[in-house]
């Protein structure tokens, strides 16, 4: 029970180091106005030495990812909770699409700027762990469109993870254009297209395999 309690101990130590240097990270980018900052920088932020950095995190990517992970997590946990407690499942998957594009804009804090310009280069050079934290809201649109469909509310879909890994890349698309500031319109009349065209592909008969139209 001695060691168990030790060992108990010892993780939550672990854990609790790590996510000091998370928020030390998030603080920094807001702190900074989202301008690059040194791991020194961020090791007197966490008030850790240099060397105790680098042996929860090898690399400031590691970091980076990690706090990508503590922002985009949470964000879609609670996202599909509140979707959850829909009552249609067409209902669940609209808040799923149009909420990370209604919750983006001028106001974003700086440091979620950051990361999403960050987040592209981190897919390029990291694509399994950039999955892994994307699976969180990827699971929960499958989930929703599956009820939809044994709801009768859309057609049959033979390849549904497909179609919602399509539907979630229109949306970080969306997002990083609204993040960023290209996108001119308001970011509800965005979400409100971006979730009418995904409805309408949705509902759109799935094409027989096997099968080609001819002129």
């Amino acid at each position: 029970m001695d060691d168990a309690a030790s060992v108990r101990r010892s993780r939550e130590k672990v854990i609790g180091k790590a996510e000091r240097i998370v928020a030390a990270c998030r603080e920094l980018y807001y702190d900074t106005g989202g301008q690059d900052f040194t791991i020194q920088e961020l090791s007197a932020k966490a008030g850790i030495a240099l060397q105790t950095f680098y042996r929860y995190f090898p690399s400031k990517d590691q970091l980076l990812l990690a706090v990508l992970e503590d922002v985009v997590r949470d964000s879609y946990e609670e996202m599909a909770a509140t979707a959850r407690r829909a009552r249609t499942p067409l209902r669940r998957i609209e808040i799923m699409v149009t909420t990370p594009l209604m919750t983006t804009g001028p106001d974003l804090p700086v440091y979620s700027r950051l990361l999403v310009s960050e987040h592209l280069r981190l897919e390029r050079e990291h694509p399994r762990e950039i999955e892994e934290i994307s699976a969180t809201f990827l699971d929960a649109l499958i989930e929703f469109i599956e009820e939809a469909v044994a709801a009768g509310d859309l057609p049959a879909r033979p390849q549904i993870r497909r179609d919602a890994r399509l539907i979630q890349l229109i949306i970080m698309t969306s997002f990083h254009r609204v993040a960023l500031g290209l996108e001119q319109e308001d970011r509800n009349v965005v979400a409100s297209h971006v979730w009418q065209f995904c409805l309408g592909a949705l509902q759109a008969a799935q094409p027989v395999a096997g099968r080609s139209r001819r002129s």
